[in-house]
Parts: C-alpha cells; sequence; structure tokens
C-alpha cells in the first residue's frame, strides 16, 4: 500500500482497493466473492500471479478481507 513504511514490491498495491471496480489486474468484479476467492486462492483467480496461495482458515480470510474493506 502506497504511504506505508513496509514499501512492499510483491504483490498488487491495494491503496484504495475497495473504490475500485475491479480486482486482479481489472480481470474480476469487485465483490465480497471475488475478493475472497483472490485472498485465498489467487492462483487459481490468476494463473502465475507472483501472491502466494494461503491455507487461511475461515476468521484469518475475514480478518483479511475485513481490513481491505477499509482501504477506500
Amino acid at each position: 500500500m502506497r504511504g506505508t513504511v513496509a514499501m512492499g514490491r510483491l504483490g498488487p498495491d491495494l491503496s484504495h482497493l475497495m473504490s475500485r471496480s475491479t480486482i486482479a489486474a481489472g480481470s474480476l468484479p469487485n465483490t465480497i466473492g471475488y475478493l475472497s476467492g483472490w485472498i485465498a486462492d489467487p492462483q487459481d483467480i490468476k494463473p502465475g500471479v507472483l501472491m502466494p496461495v494461503l491455507d487461511l482458515s475461515g476468521p484469518q480470510l475475514n480478518s483479511i478481507r475485513e481490513f481491505l474493506g477499509t482501504l477506500k
């Protein structure tokens, strides 16, 4: 995310994520269902993407999705 000290270089720019109409480089509508799938298994959504597949529990996925929902 722009404006943080993390200076991340791997993965998508999440700045203003929820103000966008699409995710995954414009390949999917920005809905709760697609966002959940993209977080849980980005390789299934967009093969070859650099984002890792994470073994998340339901509560972990919900926490991440709730945080991302604040990025307006």
